[in-house]
């Protein structure tokens, strides 16, 4: 739950950040900021998914391996 609420913050934020750098003519670093963010909220959503399609691999082996 608490990987649910950063990720959902991540998002928010960066999508903030480029619209700040959009409304504001003079803050270009707040496009970098917001695609760092979306990045980073993507880097997570890819690990998380990668961690759980390896327990449900590992799970599944051991079921097979412990079969009479």
């Amino acid at each position: 739950m608490k990987k649910f609420i950063i990720r959902n913050l991540l998002l928010f934020a960066g999508i903030l950040w480029i619209s700040v750098g959009i409304i504001s003519d003079d803050m270009g670093w707040g496009y970098s900021l917001g695609f760092a963010f979306i990045a980073l909220d993507i880097a997570i959503r890819i690990k998380d998914s990668y961690t759980e399609n390896t327990e449900e691999v590992a799970s599944t082996d051991n079921e097979e391996i412990n079969k009479p």
